[in-house]
């Protein structure tokens, strides 16, 4: 899937679910955020509704491990 930023800069999402992990690559072309391959190995999703419209509901892989570029603090990252 890609996503684009307010700015108009692509960032790609990449899901593989395996039997034992999700992975999860993010290719940011971002100007001001986080530019680069990111690969992250999940361990769950779950979904949460977006803020200004609930009717949007985004997927969350959790238990997340990888560079720090595209999760929270919990180890979770958020697919638009």
């Amino acid at each position: 899937m890609v996503n684009f930023t307010v700015e108009g800069d692509p960032v790609t999402y990449t899901v593989a679910v395996m039997p034992t992990s999700i992975q999860v690559s993010v290719q940011s072309q971002d100007r001001y955020g986080p530019p680069g391959l990111f690969n992250y190995n999940c361990t769950g999703f779950t979904q949460t509704p977006a803020l200004n419209d609930p009717r949007h509901v985004y997927l969350v892989a959790t238990g997340c491990q990888g560079p720090q570029g595209f999760l929270d603090d919990n180890g979770r990252l958020t697919i638009p």
